[in-house]
């Protein structure tokens, strides 16, 4: 029988594979065939070539080259990935992986499984630089790959790695959206959000930091799960703040009188609902845009009775009655929960408020 003792090496190999290997690893001549010396300088020689197969067949002509890498696959370094894969989950043998992987990458240096492999047992042993350096390798071959980008991420803050980590967050979210799973989107959505936040920080970043904000608006459109208009209102805001009026006005117009008409459903936070108006607003206002917001404050000047709260967008007051601004922060900016003694109060502010904007109708 195959795995009779006989046919059973010292190692725990069966001696079909044990020649399967030996005949590998005796094309290159770089390794020997006894495993009992897998942990002396010749296992440390692999390691060195981890990453540089092109070197381990330098004497090849470029021909064999290609016919090493094209077949390698097809024969015993896919036998080999297979017991390395055993070594890793069944025995839990992560020097013998280890052993397995470099031998594959000698020939087939741009093999992902064996690279994550690599970084799994790397992990396992706490060598993070290791680890982290695996991943890198699978990134370079497939920038794709959002596993890897997040193992890359993980391992580089567990190292204080800042330059690594900005890396790794930029590949985080430079994968295509529709490649991935909800739950990676979820957390593709987290990770657009601290990266922003980094940006942030960083003088002269402010485009960037729009780029960035406008795929995260894209995203959360894809999430169920996602304030949609508060994360439009956000990217308004930072529009508005680089000058782009315009393109405020057009992002929230829409999506703001939706909005409104829907306020009773509570689909929106109030707060949000009240800032976004003023985000609104103020747009028009860079703009001098005055009839324009008369007209809308005519609208929707007043939203939820029941809540107790007032929408009375302030750009146009602040702008033409100075003396209101009281009354239009404690009115626009807050929710208040009005109590039957507070409405006579309310009513006189509101018509104060009306009368003065009544001569810009």
């Amino acid at each position: 029988m195959a795995n009779s003792p006989e046919n059973v090496t010292p190692q725990g190999h069966s001696r079909e594979f044990s020649a399967v290997r030996s005949k590998f690893t005796s094309i290159l001549g770089n390794f020997k065939d006894d495993e009992d010396e897998s942990h002396g300088p010749a296992a440390d020689h692999a390691t060195a070539r981890d990453s540089d197969s092109d070197e381990d067949m330098e004497g090849l002509s470029s021909r064999r080259k290609k016919r090493l890498r094209s077949s390698v696959m097809k024969g015993p370094a896919r036998l080999m990935l297979n017991r390395a894969e055993e070594l890793f989950e069944r025995d839990g043998d992560l020097a013998g992986c280890l052993e397995e992987c470099r031998a594959v990458l000698t020939v087939h240096g741009d093999c992902e499984r064996a690279h994550g492999l690599m970084a799994k047992c790397h992990a396992k042993l706490n060598d993070i630089p290791a680890a982290l350096q695996s991943t890198k390798n699978i990134v370079k071959l497939n920038p794709n790959h959002y596993k890897a980008w997040s193992d890359y991420f993980s391992f580089a803050e567990q190292l204080k790695l800042t330059e690594e980590g900005m890396e790794a967050l930029k590949g985080l979210v430079a994968v295509k959206t529709g490649d991935l799973s909800d739950e990676e989107k979820e957390d593709k959505l987290t990770h657009l959000n601290h990266l922003i936040l980094l940006l942030e920080s960083e003088e002269g970043k402010e485009d960037l930091v729009i780029g960035y904000q406008e795929q995260l608006l894209q995203l959360a459109e894809n999430l169920p799960s996602v304030d949609v208009f508060g994360t439009a209102v956000a990217l308004a805001e930072k529009y508005l703040a680089s000058g782009r009026a315009d393109r405020a006005e057009k992002l929230l117009e829409e999506r703001l009188e939706f909005q409104l008409q829907k306020v009773g459903d509570q689909s929106v936070p109030l707060s949000i609902l009240i800032h976004g108006t003023n985000i609104y607003t103020l747009s028009l206002s860079e703009k001098q845009d005055f009839k324009k917001i008369w007209k809308f404050c005519q609208r929707h000047r007043i939203v939820s009775r029941s809540a107790g709260a007032i929408i009375f967008p302030a750009a146009y007051l602040k702008r033409n009655s100075p003396h209101s601004t009281s009354l239009v922060a404690t009115i626009c900016l807050a929710r208040l929960k009005m109590s039957p003694v507070d409405l006579p109060l309310l009513e006189w502010a509101i018509t104060d408020i009306l009368l003065v904007a009544d001569t810009f109708a």
